[in-house]
C-alpha cells in the first residue's frame, strides 16, 4: 500500500478552498467589489483534474487491479456520499421550494443526474448541470474512470502515452466537430487534457520515488485535514454558503468593505467546518461500512463455494 503524499493532500485541500472562495465572492451581491481579488477561485476545478490524474495513475502503479475492480472502488468513493447529496436538495426543494428559487428537476434529470449521463439544466438553461450543480465535474471524472479502467488492460509503461493520445485526440475532435449534444460536450472538454498532465506527473513521481525512496512526511496539520476532507467540502459548500447567505442578508443590509471581509472569512470558515464533519460523521463511516459489507461477502462467497 503506498504511503499517503502530503503535498497532494494539500493541494486537495487548496483546491476545495479555491472552489469555496469562488461561490462564496458571488453569494452576496457587491462582495465583488470590495474584494478585487483575481477570479483564482475558478482553477481549483482544474487543479483537482490534474490530482486526479496524478492519484490514478500513482495509486494503481504496483497494483495489480482488473478495470472491474477499479470501477467498482470509484464508485464505492464517489457514488454514495453524491446520491446522499443530490437527493438531500430535493429533499429541501420539496419541503422549501423558496430556498433554491431557480431549482428545478424532473424524473428524467434525476436520473441522468445519479447517474453521471450529461444533459442540458432544467434551471440554468443552456448549461451542462446536474442537480446537485458541483457534480458536472464528476460527469468528467467519471468519463475519465471508464477510459482509464480500459488502460489497466495493458502494461503500465504504455498507460500514460495512451491516455494521453487519447484525451487529446477527443479534445481535438470536440474543436474541430464543435459538438451541440450535452454528452459529447463533456466527453471532448478541453479540461480531459488536465487528467493527462496528472498522468504525467505521475509517472515523473513514481519514477522519481523508485530512485529516491525517501520517508514520507506523515505528521498532519490544517492543510492535510482540508485534503481529507475535500470531497465532502466540495458537494456541501454550496448547502453551506446558502444557508449562511439567508442569515447574512438579514444582519448585513448594505455591504461594506468590513463586512465583505468577514462574509468571505466565515464563509471559508464554515464551510470548510461543515465539510469536515460530513467527512468524519458521513463519507468516512459510510465508505467504511460499504467496504467492510463487501468483504463480508466475499468471505460468505467463498465459505459457500469451498463447502
Amino acid at each position: 500500500m503506498l504511503p499517503v503524499i502530503r503535498p497532494i493532500q494539500y493541494l486537495r485541500g487548496i483546491a476545495a478552498m479555491m472552489v469555496v472562495w469562488h461561490h462564496s465572492i458571488s453569494q452576496i451581491d457587491g462582495t465583488k467589489g470590495f474584494i478585487p481579488a483575481p477570479e483564482f477561485g475558478k482553477y481549483g476545478v482544474d487543479l483537482f483534474f490534474v490530482i486526479s490524474g496524478f492519484i490514478m495513475l500513482v495509486t494503481t502503479w504496483d497494483k495489480p487491479i482488473t478495470p472491474g475492480e477499479f470501477v467498482r472502488h470509484r464508485i464505492r468513493r464517489i457514488v454514495p456520499l453524491y446520491w446522499m447529496a443530490t437527493l438531500l436538495m430535493i429533499t429541501i426543494d420539496i419541503i422549501s421550494p423558496a430556498m433554491f428559487k431557480t431549482f428545478k428537476f424532473d424524473a428524467p434529470s434525476l436520473l441522468k443526474s445519479l447517474f453521471f449521463i450529461p444533459y442540458y439544466s432544467l434551471s440554468s438553461p443552456g448549461d451542462i448541470y446536474p442537480l446537485l450543480v458541483p457534480g458536472w465535474t464528476l460527469n468528467i471524472e467519471m468519463f475519465f474512470y471508464a477510459m482509464f479502467a480500459i488502460t489497466l488492460l495493458v502494461e503500465r509503461n504504455w498507460r500514460t502515452p495512451l491516455m494521453v493520445v487519447a484525451l487529446a485526440a477527443l479534445v481535438v475532435a470536440g474543436q474541430v466537430l464543435q459538438p451541440v449534444s450535452a454528452g459529447w460536450r463533456i466527453y471532448t472538454n478541453y479540461r480531459l487534457l488536465e487528467f493527462g498532465a496528472g498522468m504525467i506527473l505521475g509517472r515523473l513521481w513514481m519514477m522519481r520515488a523508485v530512485a529516491k525512496r525517501r520517508p514520507v512526511d506523515t505528521r498532519p496539520n490544517l492543510l492535510s485535514y482540508l485534503g481529507d476532507a475535500s470531497y465532502s467540502i466540495y458537494l456541501t459548500h454550496l448547502f453551506t454558503l446558502g444557508m449562511l447567505r439567508a442569515i447574512w442578508v438579514n444582519m448585513v443590509h448594505a455591504p461594506s468593505l468590513m463586512s465583505s471581509i468577514a462574509l468571505m472569512a466565515v464563509s471559508l470558515a464554515v464551510s470548510a467546518g461543515v465539510g469536515y464533519l460530513c467527512y468524519q460523521l458521513v463519507e468516512r463511516p459510510l465508505t467504511t461500512w460499504i467496504s467492510n459489507r463487501r468483504l463480508v461477502i466475499r468471505i460468505e462467497a467463498i465459505g459457500d463455494n469451498s463447502g
